[in-house]
């Protein structure tokens, strides 16, 4: 736009397309200058910085082709540690993710570096076993949300699952209250068992039966004929013999790989675990929290395995080193190849989302009312209006909003205006949302809304561009 002058402090609007901007100041009486620059995303379009996590055996190698960097890591310890802090920080909160977010809280908890990380992971167990308290229904097992009767049978054993993984209960040194606590969490997974018909024993119905029962070193030979009757082995990219949506094929791999691991076999166990460990996302997490805590599985028994070490032998950028001297090393890293060991790598990469992509792939029903629940064509500054999404071909398990605002329309959280977020439908098929027409429009604006599952990737669906005006 062209220079103007004023005083200030001044609010300045403008209407803007996608792109890099950048404002400059400059004070008219002392010559000083500065500037701010800032990047104009695409509504529905979005980039993320992903760091992969990649584990070579010797004689693999990698190049950085279409990445942003690549590196060596001295160990495991951070990706294991961004994982964990991803999946407690996860904002959803149904009966399966809150039984999540309390299982990785259990495990910072024991991985802690000091006080004030034990600390803060013993603040979401406890917040999340009070939670689930609201959840159990006697006789029924756990609803997917507080005040709600929706029961998913298959999230609610997830949350039995979980809810049986504490151990906090035997350190003595914890407080009262999360020992309390963590009794009282295993009770509510005795109890929602029962109504499952769920029991802890030797027999082997699902990837995660084979995995409890591999950490105590039983039952190996039934454990890796299941994998075999689940996995196909033999092609250079493992895949699930039925094929899955991704989720539960992510979770599968990731069960499996921490099996094979445990049991030594590791040069498959860990082929199993590249397919899982180089979909982290730009949080450090997989998609959901099924996967996940999966993730969190193998994680612990790479880590267990102890197999990154310093003594590991590679060429980086054509030159023989260390693997320990790889990891300072300097300069731009563009090929790894391994000599002797296992090296872990990190390479990021630039991933991207596109509302678009998911157009009209089931019906999603979206507009703007008003107190009197009619259709509202044209806003008002200083209005209240409601976002209304529904879903005529109802609710499934899981199913979330994303919502992308245009400048007249926010949502009023926290006395911030907010513009881009994500609601839960919480087992009902429309969700109201709230907002405030901030400013008057004098052109047609645009937004846009897409309805994603949070355990099932590939349901998606999004109406397009939503005009406003």
């Amino acid at each position: 736009i062209d220079s103007l002058s004023t005083n200030t402090p001044a609010i300045l609007e403008f209407y803007v397309s996608s792109g890099t901007y950048v404002a400059s100041v400059e004070d008219s009486s002392s010559g000083e200058t500065d500037s701010i620059e800032r990047v104009v995303g695409e509504l529905g379009k979005f980039k993320y910085y992903a760091k992969e996590l990649g584990l070579l055996l010797k004689d693999e190698s990698i190049i950085l082709a279409d990445g942003i960097s690549l590196r060596i890591l001295p160990s495991l310890d951070s990706s294991f540690e961004n994982l964990l802090t991803a999946t407690a920080d996860y904002t959803h909160l149904c009966c399966e993710q809150t039984a999540a977010k309390i299982l990785a809280a259990n495990l910072m908890y024991l991985t802690a570096k000091n006080e004030e990380q034990r600390q803060t992971a013993e603040q979401i167990i406890l917040a999340g076993i009070a939670r689930e308290q609201r959840m159990i229904l006697p006789g029924q097992g756990f609803a997917m949300y507080p005040d709600n009767d929706y029961i998913s049978e298959y999230y609610s054993k997830f949350a039995v699952r979980y809810l049986w993984e504490l151990n906090l209960d035997e350190i003595p040194e914890i407080s009262k209250s999360l020992a309390q606590a963590v009794r009282e969490a295993h009770s509510m997974a005795d109890e929602a068992a029962k109504a499952h018909k769920m029991r802890l024993n030797d027999k082997i119905q699902s990837i995660e039966d084979a995995y409890r029962l591999v950490k105590i070193g039983k039952k190996y030979q039934q454990i890796r004929q299941l994998i075999k009757s689940l996995i196909d082995l033999s092609s250079q990219k493992i895949s699930l013999k039925q094929p899955q949506h991704a989720v539960y094929e992510r979770s599968t791999l990731a069960y499996a790989a921490a099996c094979l691991i445990a049991m030594g076999d590791l040069r498959q166990g860990i082929k199993l675990a590249n397919q899982v460990t180089r979909q982290f996302n730009e949080q450090g997490r997989l998609y959901s929290t099924v996967d996940s805590v999966a993730a969190i599985a193998l994680m612990t028994q790479l880590r267990k395995a102890g197999i990154i070490n310093d003594t590991a032998r590679l060429r980086v950028n054509g030159e023989e080193m260390t693997a320990i001297e790889a990891v300072e090393i300097p300069d731009k890293i563009k090929s790894i190849e391994v000599l002797d060991g296992v090296v872990a790598v990190e390479v990021t990469r630039v991933q991207e989302e596109n509302w678009d992509d998911f157009t009209q792939q089931f019906p999603v029903d979206v507009s703007l009312r008003n107190s009197k629940n009619q259709k509202v064509e044209h806003v008002v500054a200083g209005k209240r209006l409601e976002l209304v999404v529904s879903l005529p071909n109802g609710y499934q398990a899981g199913d979330l909003v994303h919502v992308a605002l245009p400048a007249c329309l926010a949502w009023i959280q926290g006395g911030g205006k907010v513009k881009l977020f994500s609601l839960d439908f919480k087992a009902k098929d429309e969700l109201r949302i709230p907002l405030l027409v901030t400013s008057q429009v004098e052109e047609q604006q645009h937004f846009a809304v897409c309805v994603r599952n949070m355990f099932e990737e590939e349901r998606a669906s999004s109406p397009g561009l939503l005009t406003v005006g």
